[in-house]
């Protein structure tokens, strides 16, 4: 699939996936009650003149985000994350846990993070990171209750920092991966 907005670079305001909404409410078809797409499968699509990509939030679990192509032409003005995975956006009372987000390329050009991790648990993370700008201030970003998280990181553009830790914890494992 492509999915495609329609204002581009830092202009960009449509988010593509939205997984989950803000309540402690499962299965109740309301736009604002959690995700219970466990085992869900967000592979192989392209990007264009999005905002945020895929943001998973209330009982966003094992789901697998794999193989996508985020174009030069996505990003956004504030520091809103291309993948954002924050398991409760509202009070921090519950986690994403056990998610894997792999072999994503992501072209950095107009974000200041590629991925943002909050209230997220035991989730894995290797990706590809190209074309960072001055606006680009990490690959990852650890928020709030990020913990036990594992980031293998295969390529960032040059001078990219990879990991931007505001997460309180310290048992996030981080591996780099040299060619």
């Amino acid at each position: 699939c492509a999915f495609a907005g329609i204002t581009s670079g830092i202009n960009a305001t449509q988010d593509a996936i939205i997984c989950g909404g803000t309540l402690n409410v499962e299965g109740d078809d309301g736009v604002d009650d959690g995700f219970q797409g466990y085992g869900t499968v967000i592979q192989r699509n392209f990007f264009h003149k999005i905002r945020r990509v895929v943001y998973g939030r209330k009982f966003f679990n094992s789901a697998i985000i794999r193989d996508n192509t985020v174009w030069n032409t996505c990003g956004a003005a504030d520091n809103t994350p291309c993948f954002e995975i924050d398991g409760d956006p509202t009070n921090n009372l519950s986690k994403a846990i056990g998610n894997t987000v792999t072999g994503n390329l992501i072209e950095m050009t107009n974000y200041a993070y590629g991925i943002k991790i909050e209230n997220s648990e035991k989730g894995y993370y290797l990706n590809t990171f190209f074309d960072s700008s001055a606006k680009s201030l990490a690959a990852y970003r650890l928020g709030y209750a990020a913990l036990s998280n594992r980031i293998d990181e295969m390529y960032t553009s040059t001078g990219l920092a990879i990991i931007e830790d505001n997460s309180q914890y310290k048992n996030n494992i981080i591996f780099r991966i040299d060619p």
